[in-house]
């Protein structure tokens, strides 16, 4: 494995670069397709940073929950930590500031005076948790809070960016489901990238089994899951009609839930079910979920941008 590439300016982790590529191919992908249909060149780089930063949280969220033995001594010691102040009043004005740039849609219907109080509340709580945050850093060896301590987790992140871009396309106008359409290729081939990310990282590793096509006679589920989604992304760019009402994006996600559910067999992850592991479950939760919004869907006039 590769976890690091040496530059001039000290060593880059191929992980976090495959992520943010990823990122980045998805918001390019989606502007060169779509930018005659309504996705302009903001839109969709908004809604990519949104996507970013809410699907990191939940990628991390989602590793820590289905992980709680290895940061028990973080969490026996939040309540005691102290205090770290500059570190707060720091978080709490990029907090203000990101909610005023980016919700303010969301503020303005309280009216000024609730607005601000709502405003100054969130800046004061995303404060003091990160007062005791900052404070615990490097005090413990499992720091969920450490990006070097642990791993990302799909579904996580998949859980908090969807509903944010969701906010996003709407204050632009795009009705979801166009938006999901569109952006289902880029967030195939994103996930291609970043299990290629995981490879060289040597995460997300599968069971141990010998053979020639075994790289440390381990199963290569990253690079399976890397092969799949990025073929499942090309069939999408190549015959799917344009972003209309979210069928294009529902049979992606039945697609990658079937191949990550059978993946997951190969993996060397912990089961928090009987026989299933965290991701099996979410796998069948959201597939189930799509399965049930196709069949009871209605046949819909043409809602994308380009018709409005």
């Amino acid at each position: 494995m590769h976890p690091f590439l040496h530059t001039p300016f000290g060593e880059m982790p191929l992980y976090t670069a495959f992520v943010a590529l990823g990122f980045g191919a998805a918001a390019l992908l989606t502007w060169l397709r779509h930018r005659n249909r309504g996705f302009d060149f903001d839109a969709v780089f908004t809604m990519a940073l949104v996507a970013c930063v809410a699907g990191l949280v939940g990628a991390r969220a989602w590793y820590v929950a289905t992980h709680l033995s290895v940061y028990g001594e973080w969490f026996r010691n939040f309540s005691t930590a102290g205090m770290d102040v500059p570190a707060g009043l720091w978080a709490g004005l990029v907090a203000v500031g990101l909610l005023v740039l980016y919700a303010r849609q969301l503020l303005r219907p309280l009216g000024p005076g609730p607005g601000v109080v709502a405003l100054l509340s969130a800046g004061l709580i995303t404060a003091l948790f990160a007062a005791r945050i900052a404070a615990l850093h490097g005090r413990v060896d499992a720091d969920p809070f450490d990006p070097r301590g642990g791993g990302l987790a799909f579904f996580g992140g998949l859980t908090l960016a969807v509903p944010a871009c969701a906010l996003v396309a709407r204050s632009r106008g795009i009705p979801f489901g166009a938006a999901a359409d569109a952006t289902s290729p880029g967030l195939l081939a994103a996930c291609a990238l970043g299990r290629v990310g995981c490879f060289l990282n040597g995460c997300c590793t599968g069971i141990a089994v010998k053979g020639p096509f075994c790289p440390g006679d381990r199963v290569p589920t990253q690079l399976i899951e890397a092969t799949v989604t990025a073929a499942l992304a090309f069939a999408l760019l190549a015959f799917a009609p344009p972003p209309r009402s979210g069928r294009t994006a529902a049979i992606a996600a039945l697609a990658y839930c079937a191949t990550r559910f059978g993946l997951e067999f190969l993996r060397d992850e912990p089961r928090v079910l009987p026989g299933l592991t965290a991701s099996q479950a979410a796998s069948l939760a959201l597939a189930a979920l799509v399965a049930t919004w196709l069949a009871l869907r209605r046949p819909q006039p043409d809602p994308s941008p380009a018709s409005a």
